[in-house]
């Protein structure tokens, strides 16, 4: 738990850094602002993923413990992760002024998630259609 403290306070101090900084860059170079926004981002990123990385590898071994098919956790990982995305890229359209990519993106991230989900919704209608008597 502590090692996630120590992250938390990394991660709320790049941001806020990252933040003034825009603060004072915006109005003086707009055009490096959106470049500082982005590198910040994947700074910010680089700190969490050893973080999501140990959090799937515990929701892989509680599947395994449960007997899960895994599946099912394989495709909620995957419409977590296009969520995250896509609302990321979005918001990155947004900030640089792009709302009609923005909500292309969002649609085509809804998309995406109903295609991942797919697998899931045909395991379950094959298990339902199991316990009708056929004709």
């Amino acid at each position: 738990m502590g090692g996630s403290r120590v992250v938390a306070v990394q991660l709320v101090g790049v941001a806020v850094l990252v933040t003034v900084l825009l603060a004072f860059l915006r109005p003086l170079r707009p055009e490096l602002s959106l470049g500082t926004g982005l590198a910040a981002a994947l700074v910010v990123a680089l700190f969490f993923l050893p973080q999501v990385g140990q959090v799937v590898r515990l929701l892989e071994s509680l599947a395994t413990q449960a007997g899960l098919d895994p599946l099912y956790l394989r495709t909620i990982l995957k419409i977590i992760g296009i969520a995250y995305l896509v609302g990321f890229a979005s918001q990155l359209s947004r900030d640089a002024g792009e709302r009609a990519l923005a909500e292309t993106v969002e649609f085509a991230g809804k998309a995406l998630i109903l295609v991942a989900a797919l697998p899931v919704f045909y395991a379950v209608l094959s298990s339902l259609l199991s316990f009708m008597p056929h004709r």
